[in-house]
């Protein structure tokens, strides 16, 4: 499954972060895959869906029932296609019901009708049904709006479950692992036709495999709006459309809540409670807060987390929405997510980022405090360099002119001095000098001036990366391989290794003095004095062409052009390591990766 992306865009966050901002709406949020007929979905009529044994995903729509292998769907056309919910039996049986009460049941590759369907829809017209369960002697329970609630044996013999009394009872029998069978076995109706009742209480009994609870709701619940959801071991949550109703497994205790949309589905996934509304998905936290909201204005029908941790989430006019497993969230403005391409990022004492776009422009960021957009007429930006609180330098291709003083302007943003550098690279620091390259010489600034600059080098030639070793050295990388820098001059590193005549795009190191350097087209060179490693494509690394290292502790994320390798460094003598890829298909907006932080 691939998601469309333009350029490059990073800001990884494998969190459920939310920035608060101070004059535009900026979030760190989800990217949705949204299936619709144009990808081979029957309809945008999405009532149900259901992942089965085989983990195939099923999709109840109002044009047939759909299965996705990961790849395709595929409809089944039945004799009644409006078809309203799914249900997977103790025998791997796919049974799919219709508007007009018509069930039908999948096996041997092919959907049948289930043989009594005639007589379900006899006793339950006009209502609808809304749960099915098929215990292991193969009788059949059906609940439906009307209200009715029956048990079909295999024989066809009819056993009516509800009983018409003037008080309203629900039955939540838990069938399985988080699975539940609700029904309705008292109510008021005869009663309600000469008068409503809208204060008759309801209640609820949940039948736990060891224990059972009971909840008494102050109003009549209405039937067909009601249904349980288990959350953890100790917790589960019935919706009751309106209402929301949060049970305590440990101590029994619960509490009431009405929902200002109307509740039709919700799932517990890493902490956070998912709900599925008729005003969209609201993620919440453990406390009940509103961490985030997705999806505003569209109805969503329900909702299922499968075994691969993604999400997927049913709609009433939009199709089906996926949400990867991966946790992968963007940078959005009002909402919509950026789709800017950003070329460098930079953290600041303070905590906020900067991150540098290719036409120019700054943002600053600082998670629930800030977001601030610099223009300093760049046509793209390089590097940022942090002196103090107070001074940032920022390299670039501006077209701004020099002044008298022999560098850029500078602009003051919230008490912050954004120096303008002329410079294609990022910045290094070695005693009290800063540096980057140009495309023909070095760019060194004093920082006992730091208003005023001097071309160094001495010889003519393009910098790509600047790196300082542990040894103090300082290393550059370019077109024409790898170098060491002295006095103005640059020298081969190592003129006995073919490979470090590759052209180099960044350098550092790991375990204190292994040195790392990536390449455009051999891949990642690993040096250890001694031997030189060579990681590839043929060593599942994503690509060969490197924009970017990063190192962090054992792992090293490697930026690409086709997305970003994680090197987990299990050994160093000799170099042993897993790889872990990410792309597209996870969750990036693109494959072109420019910058980690």
């Amino acid at each position: 499954m691939q998601l469309s992306g333009r350029h490059v865009y990073l800001l990884l966050v494998f969190f459920v972060s939310i920035l608060v901002h101070t004059g535009t709406a900026q979030q760190l949020r989800y990217a949705f895959k949204n299936y619709t007929p144009n990808d081979g979905l029957p309809s945008s009529e999405v009532h149900k869906v259901l992942q089965d044994a085989q983990h195939y995903m099923w999709f109840a729509t109002d044009h047939g029932v759909c299965r996705y292998n990961g790849y395709e769907f595929k409809t089944y056309n039945l004799a009644d296609n409006s078809i309203l919910g799914l249900y997977e039996d103790y025998k791997k049986r796919i049974w799919a019901w219709s508007f007009s009460g018509r069930l039908f049941v999948f096996e041997n590759g092919r959907f049948e009708e289930y043989k009594w369907s005639k007589k379900i829809v006899k006793l339950t017209q006009p209502g609808i049904i809304h749960n099915v369960y098929i215990d292991e002697t193969d009788n059949l329970f059906l609940a439906t709006s009307g209200p009715h609630s029956y048990k079909f044996t295999k024989n066809g013999e009819v056993i009516d479950l509800l009983q018409l009394k003037p008080s309203s009872r629900i039955t939540m029998l838990q069938t399985g692992y988080r699975e539940f069978f609700s029904y309705i076995t008292e109510y008021p109706m005869q009663f309600i036709k000469s008068a409503w009742m809208p204060d008759l209480p309801t209640v609820i009994t949940v039948k736990m495999k060891s224990r059972t609870y009971t909840v008494k709701m102050p109003v009549l619940v209405v039937p067909e709006r009601f249904k349980i959801r288990q959350m953890s071991d100790t917790s589960v949550v019935l919706i009751l459309r309106e209402f929301q109703v949060n049970l305590n497994l440990n101590n029994g205790q619960y509490s009431i809540k009405k929902n200002e949309n109307i509740l039709y589905d919700v799932a517990n996934i890493d902490g956070y409670n998912f709900y599925a509304t008729s005003e969209g998905l609201v993620i919440k936290d453990n406390l009940e807060e509103v961490v985030a909201t997705y999806l505003k204005g569209i109805q969503i029908l329900s909702l299922k987390s499968d075994s691969e941790g993604g999400l997927w989430l049913t709609s009433l006019n939009n199709g089906v929405y996926y949400l990867l497993p991966t946790g992968i969230t963007h940078l959005s403005i009002n909402d919509q997510i950026d789709s800017e391409k950003f070329t460098a990022l930079y953290v600041l004492s303070d905590s906020s980022l900067l991150a540098g776009l290719n036409d120019g422009r700054i943002f600053r960021a600082k998670p629930n405090y800030l977001w601030q957009q610099i223009n300093l007429d760049y046509e793209s930006i390089a590097s940022f360099y942090e002196q103090n609180p107070n001074l940032i330098y920022v390299a670039g291709v501006t077209t701004g002119n020099l002044t008298s003083a022999g560098i850029f302007y500078s602009r003051s943003y919230s008490g912050k001095s954004y120096q303008s550098v002329i410079g294609l690279t990022n910045f290094i620091k070695k005693g009290e000098s800063i540096y980057t390259g140009v495309a023909n010489n070095v760019v060194k600034i004093d920082l006992k001036k730091p208003y005023t600059y001097q071309l160094e080098a001495k010889e003519v030639f393009r910098v790509s990366r600047f790196y300082i070793s542990h040894k103090n050295e300082i290393l550059v990388g370019n077109l024409f391989g790898l170098w060491r820098y002295i006095d103005g001059n640059i020298f081969p590193y190592d003129t006995t290794k073919l490979l470090y005549k590759s052209r180099v795009i960044d350098i550092t190191e790991i375990n204190k003095n292994i040195l790392l350097v990536g390449t455009r087209g051999q891949g990642l060179l690993i040096d250890k004095g001694d031997s030189l490693v060579q990681i590839t494509e043929d060593n599942v690394l994503v690509s060969n062409n490197i924009r970017r290292l990063l190192v962090d502790g054992n792992y090293v994320w490697v930026a690409t052009n086709k997305g970003i390798s994680v090197l987990h460094f299990t050994s160093y003598s000799p170099i042993r390591y897993t790889v872990s890829n990410v792309s597209v298909s996870d969750g990036l907006l693109s494959n072109e990766v420019n910058e980690l932080i």
